[in-house]
């Protein structure tokens, strides 16, 4: 489990490699709009890049979801997926396992695992 002083350096690293790659996006995208649309497009687009990022809505995960439809899956339905994902949170030293839910779709996003199943 990360010490206090390693999940504030890994929290402060993530907002600096955010801001980074946000910060390149937004510069791409002055580029085009000062090329496309001269000097107003680039004001344009440097306030919106600015103020945009302060109203996003957070989206609560349970929204996404049931905007996906998805189901809870019980652990009689997949038992192999879920001692994996046990053992995953037991080395990870998680306080809560991770919830498995089941999205109806033909679309496949997975594949079958080939490692040894559990004895």
């Amino acid at each position: 489990m990360l010490d206090l002083r390693m999940q504030r350096r890994q929290r402060a690293h993530n907002v600096v490699q955010s801001t980074l790659l946000l910060g390149c996006l937004l510069a791409v995208a002055a580029g085009l709009a000062w090329l496309l649309l001269g000097s107003l497009g680039l004001i344009w687009t440097l306030v919106l890049g600015a103020v945009l990022p302060l109203l996003r809505p957070r989206v609560p995960p349970r929204v996404v979801l049931a905007m996906y439809r998805a189901q809870p899956l019980p652990r009689e339905v997949a038992p192999e997926l879920n001692w994996l994902v046990d053992q995953v949170a037991h080395r990870a030293h998680l306080h809560r396992r991770p919830a498995l839910s089941y999205v109806p779709s033909r679309v496949p996003n997975c594949s079958t695992p080939t490692w040894p199943r559990p004895a």
